[in-house]
């Protein structure tokens, strides 16, 4: 396995793992979810529950195709990356706009969007376009799936968690 598949596999297992992540934080946290499509786009009010089922079963689809690999990697990998540039655009809009968008991308704790959850957003985006470009035709052998799976399961939390990840090091060099 080249250097550039081993990413794309560490890529792969990052974006799937954020996928499936916000997927089960919407689903617990469906209320909250919904009403944040309610608050941030009022237009869609009437059809915020659908909106929000719509959202929720296309991270559990593709996070899943993500996971069983296979012929549906590829797929599944640019569908990733479609969904993730789209929350960015709207991100990046509402940001250009000076619009109070309350994120819940991954649970109920929704707080106003910010360049913060753009650089993920474009983070994750960009780790979807190279899961689908650079995918391995055949798996890395066993240890090294798992490894790249617990690297790449391993960094989800930090990108979920950007802006308090951010604020802890901002904390910690100034003390």
């Amino acid at each position: 396995m080249t250097m550039v598949e081993a990413g794309a596999e560490l890529a792969r297992w990052l974006v799937l793992s954020a996928l499936l992540f916000a997927a089960a934080a919407k689903t617990f946290g469906f209320a909250a979810f919904r009403q944040s499509i309610v608050d941030g786009f009022p237009m869609l009010s009437a059809q915020a529950g659908a909106w929000a089922m719509l959202v929720i079963v296309a991270e559990w689809g593709i996070g899943l195709a993500m996971l069983l690999g296979g012929g549906g990697l590829r797929p599944a990998s640019l569908a990733a990356a479609l969904l993730f540039a789209g929350f960015t655009a709207v991100i990046a809009v509402a940001l250009a706009r000076g619009e109070a968008l309350v994120c819940s991308c991954f649970g109920a704790g929704g707080r106003q969007v910010g360049i913060a959850d753009l650089v993920r957003g474009l983070l994750f985006a960009s780790a979807a376009t190279w899961a689908w470009f650079a995918a391995p035709s055949a798996g890395p052998p066993m240890p090294e799936r798992l490894l790249l799976a617990g690297l790449g399961i391993a960094l989800v939390l930090p990108t979920v968690w950007m802006r308090e990840s951010l604020w802890l090091l901002r904390a910690k060099a100034g003390e």
